[in-house]
């Protein structure tokens, strides 16, 4: 009689205790999806970063040569990647981007009347500053295993960027004070040579959130059809840092 007693409490509690363990382990594994699905090697991430970058001697014409030291970019932005596979994922990048090209005074001394850009005597710097607003889409192929960090990973992207801001820039040093002064600085804005638009491809080799990286602009800066002005160097390379 008692063992039947047993058996009938046990069959009255196991389906309560049963209800109450689901529940309990439902809430726990949704809470841990939800958590799993954003971080630097889940599904979703993103991040601002900054960038430095210098426009090195490569592919030059002549009357383009700048200036290795004064000129170069910097760069602020964010980043969104996707991850779709554990090897591969998809992402955008926003940023905007100022950079200046520093010319080489004896590399504008030929004069064209067609190339706004040449020699004007007692020049001491001639320079473009572009400020744009670039967007990309990229492809990373993540490289040896990472944890939840970004670990190392190879980025191939295409880019557009708005030249929404090119101004030139021309310091002249005078010999005697014909002109009142010793030095004058002209700034030029509205500037109708540059095209509004560029587009390139970028590539990057990156270690967690450092980055070393190049951009090439595909794309023609200046505006042919009317100015015979030869093209600025299209490569520019750099350093990136996230935080």
């Amino acid at each position: 009689m008692k063992m039947k007693k047993i058996l009938l409490l046990l069959i009255i509690l196991l389906p309560t205790g049963l209800v109450f363990s689901q529940k309990v382990e439902l809430s726990k594994n949704v809470d841990e999806q939800y958590k799993d699905n954003h971080g630097p090697n889940m599904r979703h991430y993103g991040y601002f970063y900054t960038g430095l970058g210098i426009i090195p001697e490569f592919d030059k014409e002549s009357g383009s040569a700048v200036k290795f030291w004064g000129s170069g970019e910097y760069t602020i932005g964010y980043r969104y990647k996707l991850k779709l596979l554990s090897f591969y994922a998809l992402g955008f990048d926003a940023s905007f981007i100022h950079t200046r090209y520093n010319y080489i005074i004896d590399d504008l001394a030929v004069t064209n009347p067609d190339n706004p850009l040449t020699f004007v005597n007692d020049e001491k710097r001639h320079a473009l500053v572009n400020n744009s607003i670039t967007l990309e889409v990229y492809q990373r192929i993540n490289l040896g295993k990472r944890g939840n960090t970004l670990g190392n990973y190879l980025d191939v992207g295409l880019s557009g960027s708005w030249n929404h801001t090119v101004k030139e820039v021309i310091v002249k040093e005078y010999a005697d004070n014909a002109y009142y002064a010793g030095k004058s600085r002209t700034v030029n804005r509205k500037l109708d040579f540059p095209e509004p638009f560029s587009y390139g491809v970028k590539a990057r080799i990156g270690h967690n959130k450092f980055v070393i990286y190049g951009n090439y602009r595909l794309s023609d800066y200046f505006r042919n059809d009317t100015y015979d002005i030869p093209e600025l160097p299209r490569l520019r390379v750099g350093v990136e840092l996230g935080f």
